[in-house]
């Protein structure tokens, strides 16, 4: 499935931008989160590696839930995005398998991988 890999690696590059700013727990949340998710869409199966990578995806979700409600970021326009990202994951999950899931899959993984961008963009760096 060389789409979903594809936008799958939207996650490590949000992996990069978080460790350009300092924010090391966000970005090994995301590489997991990634490279889980590369891992298993380079050969979808049911099995481990389906299980690691929803296991690792929901994790990401709350660490990054959880720091952008920690700095205060849930305001009407993230509310709109996690609303959004939580209705592709679930449209995506209710038509399976229906061809058109893959394209709802795929706008979730672009859509939380920006959310993610989002939140390390806007948590203060750490100052020294």
């Amino acid at each position: 499935m060389i789409p979903l890999v594809i936008t799958s690696c939207g996650f490590i590059l949000v992996a990069f931008k978080g460790v350009k700013r300092k924010k090391y727990a966000l970005s090994v949340s995301s590489l997991t989160a990634g490279a889980c998710s590369i891992n298993f869409w380079r050969n979808p199966r049911n099995g481990v590696r389906q299980k690691i990578d929803i296991i690792c995806a929901r994790g990401c979700f709350v660490v990054y839930v959880c720091e952008a409600c920690k700095n205060k970021q849930i305001n009407g326009i993230n509310l709109s995005l996690l609303t959004t990202i939580l209705g592709l994951y679930k449209g995506s999950v209710k038509i399976h398998p229906h061809q058109s899931w893959k394209i709802f899959h795929g706008l979730f993984h672009i859509c939380a991988a920006s959310g993610q961008m989002l939140v390390i963009k806007h948590v203060p760096t750490a100052i020294r």
